[in-house]
C-alpha cells in the first residue's frame, strides 16, 4: 500500500525536543514501513525516518530561526490561525442537509465574515 504521512514543519520526525503529534507521527511510519508498505514522510529535512523523506523545509521551523515574520518577528508554534468557509456544518453526517459534494462542473462561492477582538483591556 502507498502511503504519505504529513507532519506540521514546526519539528522534526522524530522530534529533537517537545512534539507530541510528529513522535506518533514517527512511531506510526516506522511501524507502517516495518509491515511492508511504501510510505512517505512529508517533513522538514532533518527528520529520520526508514520510509522516503520528502523535505519541503530543509530543517524544523522552531528550531531553524531563519524564517522570520512581519518586523522579524520568529515563527512559533501555534501562532497563526487558519479560517476557511464550511459547506454545512457536518453535512457529511447529515443526509438532509443536503448534498455536500463540489463538482468539476459546479461553482461555489462563500462570504465568511470575521471579526476580532481581545479579551485584554
Amino acid at each position: 500500500m502507498r502511503i504519505a504521512q504529513v507532519t506540521p514543519l514546526t519539528e522534526a520526525v522524530p522530534p529533537k525536543l517537545y512534539g507530541g503529534t510528529e513522535r506518533v507521527v514517527h512511531w506510526l511510519t516506522e511501524e507502517l514501513v516495518a509491515l511492508g508498505n511504501d510510505v512517505t514522510l512529508f517533513a522538514s529535512g532533518d527528520s529520520q525516518t526508514s520510509a522516503k523523506l520528502d523535505a519541503t523545509w530543509p530543517k524544523a521551523l522552531r528550531l531553524d530561526g531563519s524564517v522570520r515574520g512581519k518586523s522579524g518577528v520568529p515563527y512559533v508554534r501555534h501562532a497563526g490561525v487558519c479560517l476557511e468557509c464550511e459547506g454545512y456544518p457536518d453535512g457529511a453526517n447529515s443526509p438532509d442537509m443536503g448534498d455536500i459534494i463540489l463538482r468539476p462542473s459546479h461553482v461555489r462561492r462563500e462570504v465568511t465574515g470575521y471579526a476580532f477582538s481581545s479579551l485584554l483591556t
